[in-house]
Order: C-alpha cells, then structure tokens, then sequence
C-alpha cells in the first residue's frame, strides 16, 4: 500500500474506536469486554499501520535527501572574484524532475545558498520545531485544530490538542502552532494562479532577506590578433525581500462550527483561497503602498499593445508575446500565459472563417504555453477609450521569486472587533486572525510580456 491508503486506514481504525467509546459514553455505561476487545485490536493495528508509515517514511526522506544532494552537484559557482558573494548559475539536472525548471539555488549576502522551492514542494516540509512525543506533523490537520480551540471539544483532535501552542495571544485568544498553519500556506500556494505557472518561493527565516543576483550578463566580442580584448563582464545585485503583512478577520458562529460536518474543510479552504488570491493580485499587479510592484509595473517587462483603444485578443497577440521574450533570450519552452476568465472564454471559442476552433490547433508557440486563469486580473481597466479592458501575462514565471514567511500566524478569540463590537462572547461569535507575510521580485522581468488593451470582440 501507498502511505496515503496506509494514513486511511489507520484513520479508519481510529474512528472505529473512538465510536466504541462515544457510544458507551452516550449509553452512561463502561466498554464491555468485548468492545475493550475491538477497542484494542483496533490500536495495535493502529500502531502497526504507524510502524509501517515510518518505515516508509524514512525510505523517502533518504531519497530526498539524495535527490537535494544531485541538484546540489548541479549547480557550479560562478563569477566570484572573491570579493563579490557570488552567484550560483543554473545548469539542467539530469534527474528526473515534475516539470521542465532547473532547481535555482540562490545565495545570500551572507554566503548562505538558499534553494527556491517549487509549486510542488511543500512549507511544511521545512518545519523544524519539535512537537510532543508520539506525534508526527503529518497527523495533525489545521481544521480539525480550529474546531477543537472554538468549541473546546477535542475528540479526534487529541494529536491537534496536545501540539497546540495554548499560549495567549495579543487578541485574547490562542495562536495556531507553525505547522499546523504552514498547511495553510501550503494550500494557498497550489491554489495561487501564479505558483502554479511556475513562480518559485523562497522561504523567509527572517523579516528581509537579501539575494545575490545576475544584473547583466557577460558580452563575448571577437578580437584581432594581437588587440586588446574588450572588458564586457556581466555585473552581480543584490535585492532584498521584505516580508510585508497580508491579514484578514473572519467571524464564524459556535453553531455553524458544531453543526457542519465539513466545517473543518471548509475554513481551511476559505483561509487558503482568499490568502491565494490577494498574493496573485500583488504578484500580479503590486499592492499598492506597501512597495510590491508587481510584475505589471516592475522595470523592464516588455509590454505588448493591443491598440490605442483596445482589441479583441488573437492567438497571433500570444505568438508575438513569445517572439518578444525569444528576442532577448528567453527560454523557448516552459513559458506560461495567465488571463481573466472573460478572455478565457474569448480565446476557447476563437474560430477561422469554415467555423472550426482555433485554440486547438493554433500556432506552435500557443500550443507550447501553459495556459491558466485568473480571477485576480481586472476586466474593467480603462484603455484609451475603452473601459472593459483587461491584461494577459506571458512569461517565464519561474523567475518570479515569492519571498515567504512559513509561520501564517493564525489567531483565534471570541472577542469583538472594532468594526463589529456587538459580536464575539455574548453572541457566540469567534474570530480567526490570519497575518501572512510576504514579498515578490522578478529576477528577469524581460522574459515577461503584458499583453494589455484586451476587450471583447465586436
């Protein structure tokens, strides 16, 4: 069995047996013998089924451990003069990998490598912190946690129970342990339009972290005989991610918590995809103030005009957009393209003049794109005369770098908020506080075109 069937199973068992005692519980009655018999038998089966999991486990780990020991070998420094920090250049693995990306591996200002996690790749594998005897952090769930600190009852949340870090907050109420709310993270990041075309994060330690990175590159030129070769080297930056403060306040009443079966699954989700979208709309197209430009207005994104009032998108408009990044040495494959649903379903119903869809069969470069939607990106953009205008982003957004605090800190109180003071203890109302610190910054923002002036076809 897979260690996912074996994780079910155990499951399985341990809801069995927490029925056998719920129901001795609700009769007013000890186990009878032979319930303490099949109460039993389901725990040693437990404990063998946990058995096996760490032993495979641990086959794992080892051939992760070999896997983070080839890329390593992977990666040859490069231009360190030894007065620079350097940089690590980035060169193909030859193992195999879930997509066509090199793993990047950056160093810090510190002489520190630092390797970009992919959208596959989880936070919570980072977690470091230890947690009670016995437990492992694969067995714990963030909504099974939630439920337990909202309505104080803990059963089937005793692994969730114990790892809690019961301390109060500034709030009045509890924090959710790193590795619980990492989970959150983890879910946010598969649900974000921009990891999933290839964005990489890179976990933050720290409030900043500051990255080596490659300004220019190097210019050979052909020389004559005996002439003076031309000093055209490539230059080293350095950038800095600041971690900035991405927070929301959702109220959920005790009674929608006891009473929803799926309660758990639900609030994880809400947490996740509301975290998910407002990092693509930042990534996307900046936050404001809080000096996360985004790649819309980074410096040196190529920008393709539609035209001075707009027009209707055009497979050709996507094919010039790779023939932009080709021009300045972009990569030809593992490009990606982002839009709104509405040109979404402009392009699915493009057709030629005998009524056939195109998007199946237009040019090379459109086939080769990996193509996702996102709800983030307006259709209500004001282009020369037009005001439903909206943008689509070509790129290689494996260069998009998603600096990342693992610790999501997610509070939990019952206390009223100052935009809603007649909710909280006295209306069974409880509110959950979720602080998500992050930055973004494109390494090669001309591998990245926006397509902008897009409006509906006439």
């Amino acid at each position: 069995m897979k260690i996912k069937e074996l994780r079910a199973k155990r499951a399985t068992l341990l809801e069995d047996a927490r029925a056998i005692t719920d129901r001795a519980a609700a009769e007013g009655r000890s186990l009878t013998s032979k319930e303490n018999e099949s109460f039993d038998r389901c725990f040693a089966e437990c404990d063998e089924l946990r058995a096996h999991i760490d032993k495979l486990l641990k086959l794992e780990e080892a051939a992760a451990d070999g896997a983070k020991l080839e890329s390593a070998r992977s990666f040859i420094p490069v231009g360190d003069d030894g007065t620079s920090p350097g940089f690590y250049s980035e060169r193909r693995s030859t193992s195999s990998r879930k997509d066509s990306n090199p793993p990047l591996i950056l160093r810090t200002e510190r002489g520190e490598d630092v390797r970009a996690l992919e959208s596959y790749e989880r936070m919570t594998s980072r977690h470091s912190a230890p947690l009670p005897d016995g437990i492992r952090p694969d067995e714990l769930d963030f909504g099974r946690a939630i439920r337990g600190l909202i309505l104080g009852d803990w059963r089937g949340a005793e692994a969730e129970r114990r790892a809690m870090s019961v301390g109060s907050s500034t709030a009045g109420g509890f924090s959710v342990p790193e590795i619980l709310s990492s989970q959150v993270v983890d879910l946010a990041r598969n649900k974000s339009s921009v990891t999933r075309a290839g964005a990489r994060t890179i976990p933050m330690d720290a409030s900043t972290l500051k990255l080596v990175t490659v300004d220019s590159d190097p210019v050979p030129a052909w020389k004559a005989e005996n002439a003076a070769i031309a000093v055209t080297q490539g230059s080293l930056g350095l950038i800095t991610l600041t971690a900035k403060t991405l927070a929301a306040i959702t109220p959920i009443s005790k009674e929608l918590v006891q009473d929803g079966a799926n309660i758990s699954a639900i609030v994880t989700d809400l947490l996740a995809a509301s975290m998910a979208n407002a990092l693509d709309l930042a990534i996307l197209r900046g936050a404001g103030g809080l000096s996360i430009p985004g790649i819309r207005t980074t410096t040196g994104v190529q920008v393709l005009d539609l035209g001075t009032d707009g027009a209707a998108v055009t497979l050709d408009d996507f094919s010039e957009a790779v023939q932009l990044i080709s021009a300045v040495n972009g990569p030809e494959t593992g490009l990606s393209a982002l839009y709104s649903s509405r040109t979404g379903g402009e392009i699915d119903r493009l057709k030629d003049l005998e009524g056939r869809y195109l998007s199946a069969n237009g040019p090379a470069s459109w086939q080769n794109l990996r193509k996702f939607v996102s709800n983030q990106i307006p259709e209500n953009l004001t282009h020369g005369t037009a005001d439903n205008s909206t943008e689509a982003y070509v790129g290689d957004f494996s260069q998009v770098l998603i600096g990342m605090r693992q610790n999501l800190v997610i509070e939990v109180s019952d206390n009223g908020s100052i935009q809603s003071p007649d909710l909280g203890f006295h209306t069974g109302t409880v509110f959950l506080r979720s602080w998500l610190r992050a930055d973004a910054y494109t390494l090669r923002p001309n591998h990245m075109v926006v397509l902008e002036g897009i409006i509906p076809p006439a």
